[in-house]
């Protein structure tokens, strides 16, 4: 679903061809940066905004086969105007970068995976162009965060 003038469904092309309201959205990520005007002005910019939303589609595809599915939801992602990726997995906003996103998802997954170790989440993880470092701002976990415990009366 992409963020234009209104919420868009978008095809597997990149085109937006219908409107939808936010209690229709479901378990899609909402994909935004791209500005509105690309698919209204010219056939060289309608191509630049197709291309800018199936790559946020590839990427929403990367996060679900990835084992960041198994535990975060992806909410969102955000293409900004100089081409950087940004998403949303539950509140852990995570920026990207512009390029290699399946190596830097998998950067995520280790960063997460040692959030986890140390009993802690995160408010952002930002990694560095080069993916030779990251910097993550730890939270502790609040009640929302941790995972449904089961317990057995007698």
């Amino acid at each position: 679903v992409a963020v234009l003038d209104e919420l868009k469904v978008v095809n597997a092309e990149g085109i937006p061809f219908a409107s939808i309201s936010p209690s229709e959205i479901g378990n899609f990520p909402l994909i935004s940066g791209i500005s509105p005007d690309m698919f209204n002005s010219s056939q060289k910019a309608l191509y630049i905004g197709q291309y800018w939303l199936t790559q946020g589609i590839e990427l929403a595809r990367l996060v679900q086969n990835s084992r960041l599915s198994e535990t975060k939801k992806l909410s969102d992602i955000h293409i900004s105007k100089t081409g950087r990726y940004e998403i949303m997995l539950d509140r852990i906003r995570i920026s990207l970068g512009v390029d290699m996103l399946k190596d830097r998802l998998s950067e995520v997954e280790e960063i997460m995976d040692n959030l986890d170790r140390k009993g802690v989440t995160a408010a952002y993880i930002l990694l560095s162009d080069d993916l030779n470092r990251a910097i993550v701002k730890e939270i502790p976990i609040i009640a929302e965060d941790a995972e449904p415990t089961s317990t057995i009366s007698p």
